[in-house]
């Protein structure tokens, strides 16, 4: 397996005064600060700042802190990037997405209360198990797929679909977090051309530098499901420049013990060329839930997730981080402080009205 990404850096303190939620709307003003939570464990680091497990001292309950610096985000260009993910976290209520009740700032750092999920990551787990039963990577192929074609039908894409952005629920079901990459404003047939991503699951058209369209999140789930059942990316290499000239030229080896349907199936989705692949017309995830792969499965049961995972994670309280990395839980931090002095006006004002509660959704 692949080894992690990201890290952070330390800042320096400053005492900070506690903005409102809500702001610039006539609703009543309602105080949240970095002081209203108790912080337990560190459950993950980022390039510009980290994700902390809490709870709100007003109501006892258990959220993940997602907590990034100003100043970073300022530094790699990357302001506007975080206001897109915090609306879509904020607005988006779906099964198996990641959502935020509560966001606030400080001069220095932006911070999202965002759901617990306690499973931690499908990484982790595929780390320590080596690979899945197709049987129970179906039932988690056919989660991430409702999800990303939620997440197109909004007009988002999402851009970075790997197993640490995958997490495990309590009950065995996943949800997708990170939208730190995702793309808005994006119609079926509206292409873009940034660069980004993680190189196991970047999509030919985009390593050619080519316009790409939503069809790179099929690609990226073809990724993602084959390494499901196999324990690794179809064309990794630990070279990146091979990897990528593997994702444009070689051919999938699949191993035997896959049966005919996954195969044909991830076939479809590993289309080098991005007007044929699955998912690719603006029906999009309907393409998917026909395929032969998925005969007979019922899909109001699993939106509604009355279907039982093969594994559930065993939790001991509501503070449980044993399913998390302990490069990380063992850590114990308190709220991060950052210097504000180099953050500009601009980037200030755009973080005019962050702060917010949780609205009724899309």
């Amino acid at each position: 397996q692949k080894a992690r990404h990201g890290t952070t850096r330390a800042q320096t303190m400053v005492n900070t005064a506690p903005p409102t939620l809500n702001e610039n709307s006539n609703q009543p003003k309602i105080q949240i600060a970095l002081d209203d939570f108790d912080y337990f464990s560190v459950l993950g680091r980022g390039t510009y700042g980290k994700v902390q497990l809490v709870r709100y001292k007003k109501d006892g309950k258990i959220y993940a802190m997602k907590s990034m610096s100003k100043q970073l985000l300022q530094e790699h260009e990357q302001v506007e990037q975080s206001l897109i993910e915090k609306d879509i976290l904020v607005k988006t209520r779906y099964p198996f997405l990641v959502s935020a009740h509560y966001t606030f700032q400080t001069p220095d750092s932006i911070h999202l209360i965002m759901d617990y999920v306690p499973g931690g990551e499908l990484f982790k787990r595929l780390k320590e198990e080596g690979r899945f039963q197709e049987s129970r990577a179906k039932l988690y192929a056919a989660e991430i797929m409702l999800a990303l074609g939620h997440l197109h039908s909004l007009n988002f894409i999402f851009r970075d679909l790997k197993p640490e952005n995958i997490l495990i629920d309590d009950n065995g079901h996943i949800k997708i977090t990170d939208f730190g990459l995702v793309k808005s404003l994006m119609k079926s047939s509206d292409s873009t051309t940034t660069f980004c991503g993680t190189p196991e699951y970047i999509a030919p058209e985009m390593i050619q530098q080519q316009p790409y369209t939503k069809s790179i999140d099929w690609w990226s789930f073809g990724i993602l499901l084959f390494e499901m059942l196999t324990g690794l990316p179809p064309f990794y290499d630990s070279n990146v420049s091979k990897m990528y000239r593997k994702i444009l030229n070689d051919d999938i080896e699949f191993p035997s013990f896959m049966s005919p349907e996954i195969c044909d199936f991830i076939s479809k989705l590993l289309d080098r060329d991005p007007q044929t692949r699955l998912g690719a017309s603006e029906r999009d995830v309907e393409e998917l839930k026909e395929h032969p792969f998925f005969y007979g499965y019922d899909w109001d049961a699993i939106l509604e997730k009355r279907v039982q995972p093969e594994w559930v994670p065993q939790i001991g309280s509501a503070t449980d981080v044993s399913n998390f990395d302990e490069d990380f839980t063992l850590q114990r931090e308190g709220p991060s402080l950052h210097n504000a002095a180099g953050i500009s006006n601009q980037v200030q004002t755009s973080f005019a009205g962050f702060t917010s509660a949780q609205d009724n959704g899309l």
